[in-house]
């Protein structure tokens, strides 16, 4: 659990696969049998859902169940289109805490759109993080525009932009999320 505790997720996405896979892989795991024990990892998993989420998701003895399921005439109030944006402060609060208190900050399946990279990175206060992650697809031209994006949002907002080690913090690598941490699992476990 305190692996979990020190890692924040913020998912784009409506559904709740993060917290359905690492429930699920944890109980597993550490053959966890006891309803109280499923919850604490449960309760321990960090996701800031900038859009809304389709719901919570149930803990048994078995892990979390109702992934696939949700009740549509509930859930249309918990999500926000791309067009309406983040409008709950304590969201962009969260995120920004998060992603001020983290050393390294990873992109995955992100499209890297300019609401979005605003939402990850308005209002934080450090900009000496690593940035890594998956940039799968994208052609070197449009490679070099998001890192420009992302450069851009690294600046101190009172400082003039200086690229000066910058450049050395953003790796995004031409890969599936699977393959990233393949390749990358002796650097991420450190």
């Amino acid at each position: 659990l305190e692996s979990l505790v020190n890692i924040g997720f913020v998912s784009f996405n409506y559904d709740r696969s993060i917290q359905h896979f690492l429930v699920n892989a944890a109980t597993s795991y550490f053959r966890l049998i006891e309803e109280e024990q499923i919850q604490s990892v449960s309760d321990s998993i960090n996701v800031v859902f900038p859009y809304g989420s389709l719901g919570s998701l149930h803990v048994n003895k078995h892990g979390v169940s109702g992934f696939g399921q949700s009740e549509i005439a509930s859930s249309f109030r918990n999500i926000k289109t791309f067009t309406e944006g983040l409008n709950d402060p304590d969201d962009q609060n969260r995120i920004s805490t998060m992603v001020s208190n983290c050393d390294e900050l990873i992109f995955l399946g992100f499209g890297f759109h300019d609401m979005n990279i605003k939402i990850i990175f308005d209002g934080i206060q450090s900009t000496s993080l690593k940035v890594s992650g998956t940039r799968l697809g994208l052609s070197p031209r449009n490679y070099e525009a998001v890192s420009s994006k992302l450069r851009d949002a690294l600046q101190p907002r009172h400082k003039k932009k200086e690229y000066f080690g910058i450049v050395e913090m953003i790796s995004l690598q031409d890969l599936t999320c699977a393959d990233f941490f393949a390749a990358n699992s002796l650097a991420l476990r450190s």
